[in-house]
């Protein structure tokens, strides 16, 4: 499963952006690239419960609520994507190197984490095997 739907309506309360607990996830991180001159550009990664890690990028004037017309989220495999999506972007110059650091930081640590806990177990103490030469 790539995508995870929503119910796109209004709702304050099933809003991804202020109530992802109603979907079952938690923010990971967030970086805006707008202006922040009445308007909004954000890109923002979700954890559902096993996790996995979910993303989408919303934008618009201060008008429409963040995120109120989003229907789905994408799975986050790895950072490529997102690091493409800077590097197209980084251009704007609405984006500090610091809030891009500390996105990918928290990324990067949130995929490690689900690496980790995907990986076989390791066993405490390797099989001792005597061989006879």
């Amino acid at each position: 499963m790539d995508k995870l739907v929503l119910q796109c309506n209004s709702d304050y309360y099933r809003n991804v952006y202020y109530n992802p607990d109603s979907y079952g996830l938690r923010p990971v991180a967030e970086i805006g690239f707008s202006s922040g001159s009445y308007e909004f550009d954000l890109r923002v990664v979700w954890a559902d419960a096993e996790g996995r890690l979910w993303t989408a990028r919303d934008s618009g004037c201060s008008c429409p609520t963040p995120f109120d017309n989003v229907g789905e989220l994408d799975r986050v495999f790895n950072f490529d994507g997102l690091q493409q999506e800077y590097e197209n972007d980084s251009g704007s110059g609405y984006v500090q190197g610091d809030a891009w650091r500390e996105f990918r930081k928290a990324v990067l640590d949130a995929l490690d984490a689900l690496a980790a806990a995907s990986a076989p177990p390791v066993p405490e103490r390797l099989p001792y095997r005597r061989f006879r030469f």
